[in-house]
């Protein structure tokens, strides 16, 4: 039963495509061609099927245990997912970048209610448990 379990551990937690430096250097990037300054930005390596809750169209049915990094950014972003469209100011935004080469950001997502992602603390890092002593 443990070298089962411990198999399953291994291969859910096996190093990243991608590492933490390069998703967050492709978020940074933004659609239209200037990097986003920020205050503070992190990123944290998640399963697809743990997005549903937090960001809207986002459907891991067709691949739910991929991997994914979000990248979370806080700041005076202007409309960082969209800078046309946005009349109030955006204080953070999320970029979804899957883990695979190339690097890319698949969706962009934003908010200007709270000063951080409300969702950010419930998400678990897979990219901490590969550092895991077993």
């Amino acid at each position: 039963m443990i070298l089962v379990v411990g198999t399953a551990l291994w291969i859910q937690w096996s190093p990243s495509t991608l590492t933490r430096q390069q998703a967050i250097a492709t978020a940074r990037h933004t659609p239209w061609g200037f990097e986003a300054v920020t205050d503070r930005i992190e990123a944290k390596l998640v399963h697809r099927s743990d997005l549903t809750s937090f960001i809207k169209g986002e459907n891991p049915l067709s691949h739910p245990w991929d991997r994914v990094w979000v990248v979370a950014a806080q700041g005076d972003l202007g409309g960082a997912a969209m800078p046309c469209c946005n009349p109030s100011p955006t204080t953070w935004s999320v970029a979804i970048v899957p883990d695979q080469e190339p690097a890319r950001v698949e969706i962009y997502g934003e908010g200007s209610t709270q000063a951080w992602p409300p969702f950010w603390d419930r998400l678990w890092d897979l990219s901490l448990a590969s550092r895991l002593p077993f």
